[in-house]
């Protein structure tokens, strides 16, 4: 990939049609996207596209020329919205600006947010004996979506389902089919000639059961194992200690075992991530009191982090298990830190979630130190290098592989750029081209086998922080109002 002002063909536009002429001069640069051959992006398009919209945009172009000879524009954005990604395409158009205005409009009429606690809405709204968690299908891949709802209901003798018209958003689709499984009603009761009888099984010691999984990490904590009704499903909640209490428990599920065997994984894990913090951090309880400069800085930087990363995340067409991991942790920060949204999360899940986002603040915490960036600019010279040494002077590009890398690690690539001009490690030509300074070659020569610091993960957190956290771990009610 070549950096320069119209680095792909036929993207010279004049400027009353070309869709650069609508951000900052000094950002007009198309670049070739290597991964999707014949479509080319603008980091700061993408940026103006997130300021109209108000969400997280992604724009692209393709120049397509049919067989009469005239060029046509072709804009792709890739919206969020709540947790979940849709592609809005413009069609072929005669400008890149008009493409670009027309993939806009589109982008206008999407939801802002698309996410609902599904089964307690079932449960108030439609209390049907066996009722199902909802379906969502989206028959369209590219475009506006067409999400319809399906709700299934009964029992094995009678049983009933209801599918939604095609809505743009899943509480739409999701309203729509509440309407139609309301106007059909509950479904009758089986009779008992249609209950298959099954021999009776000996009854299972639950709490023997925890006991003999865990061996001795438990000690003398007193434990305790209760199901609750869900529905046609059940939950099993895990409840362990003595004078203090934690509990785990399972999403709703078919049966009893298969509920406790995923209560027993969360129970396991909290119990194997409470031993592995080493050395373990005593914080004293500070007083109550308000956040610090400090403390909201932290806090605003970790969440700024965390959507980049998150939203480079859902970009992602084959995600590993341990990206969908890291995007779900990621979810759980940021309803962990929304005062009006953090008890969602069951109390014993929040345990295990504090821990984390503890650990998580930590490091970030930890990056703020002068030798800690300075690392960090290294990293980010070799990934626009692609090798870990370079002359002074030498032209660097701005590649997919640097995007993804900076992404990662929750730094947008045009803020980083402009981070290393800043520190006269890059330097800008007039015409737009980067190129490595001497005070870059020099970092990276005493940077040479270091990449990027993780953090220190004991290093202490700001007062204000750290007693939010700990208020959030002992809250038992709403009423939380530390953002």
């Amino acid at each position: 990939m070549v950096e320069s002002k119209t680095p792909v063909q036929g993207f010279g536009e004049a400027a009353e049609a070309d869709v650069l002429h609508q951000i900052p001069e000094d950002e007009r640069v198309w670049f070739a996207d290597r991964e999707r051959l014949g479509w080319v992006f603008c980091v700061g398009l993408s940026r103006y596209a997130s300021e109209r919209s108000g969400r997280k945009t992604g724009a692209m172009f393709r120049l397509v020329t049919p067989a009469t000879g005239k060029p046509n524009f072709e804009c792709r954005l890739q919206c969020s919205v709540g947790s979940k990604s849709v592609t809005l395409t413009s069609g072929p158009c005669g400008s890149s600006r008009e493409a670009f205005e027309r993939a806009m409009g589109q982008a206008a009429g999407l939801p802002f947010h698309d996410e609902l606690n599904w089964q307690e809405a079932l449960r108030e709204k439609v209390p049907f004996d066996g009722m199902r968690a909802p379906k969502f299908v989206n028959s369209v891949a590219i475009g506006m979506p067409a999400i319809v709802c399906s709700l299934h209901w009964g029992n094995r003798e009678h049983s009933r389902e209801v599918h939604s018209s095609s809505h743009v958003s899943r509480v739409d689709a999701f309203n729509d089919a509440i309407e139609l499984a309301l106007a059909m009603g509950p479904a009758p009761a089986a009779s008992l000639a249609s209950v298959k009888q099954v021999p009776s099984a000996r009854p299972i010691a639950w709490v023997s059961a925890v006991r003999s999984q865990t061996g001795d990490r438990l000690g003398g904590a007193q434990v305790s194992v209760d199901f609750l009704a869900a529905g046609a499903d059940v939950i099993c909640r895990i409840g362990w200690g003595n004078a203090s209490r934690r509990s785990v428990q399972s999403q709703p599920k078919a049966t009893r075992v298969v509920a406790f065997d995923q209560a027993m994984l969360l129970l396991k894990r909290t119990l194997v991530e409470s031993t592995n913090q080493d050395p373990p951090v005593v914080v004293p309880r500070p007083k109550s009191g308000p956040m610090g400069a400090q403390d909201r800085a932290l806090l605003s930087e970790a969440k700024e982090r965390w959507g980049v990363e998150r939203a480079w995340l859902m970009r992602l067409h084959n995600p590993s298990t341990a990206q969908i991991q890291r995007l779900h942790d990621l979810n759980t920060f940021q309803v962990l830190l929304d005062s009006l949204r953090c008890y969602e999360i069951d109390r014993g899940a929040r345990d295990v979630a504090l821990g984390r986002i503890t650990r998580e603040l930590q490091r970030i915490h930890g990056e703020q130190t002068d030798s800690a960036k300075r690392i960090r600019f290294a990293s980010s010279l070799r990934a626009l290098l692609g090798k870990r040494f370079a002359e002074a002077g030498e032209a660097v590009t701005l590649t997919p592989s640097f995007a993804n890398q900076v992404m990662s690690r929750g730094y947008p690539p045009g803020i980083v750029i402009q981070e290393l001009v800043k520190e006269q490690l890059l330097r800008r030509t007039p015409t737009g081209t980067l190129s490595v300074s001497t005070l870059g070659a020099n970092l990276l020569e005493r940077h040479i086998g270091i990449d990027v610091n993780p953090g220190s993960v004991g290093s202490s957190l700001p007062q204000g922080v750290m007693r939010m956290l700990l208020e959030l771990k002992d809250a038992k009610a709403e009423g939380a109002a530390w953002i």
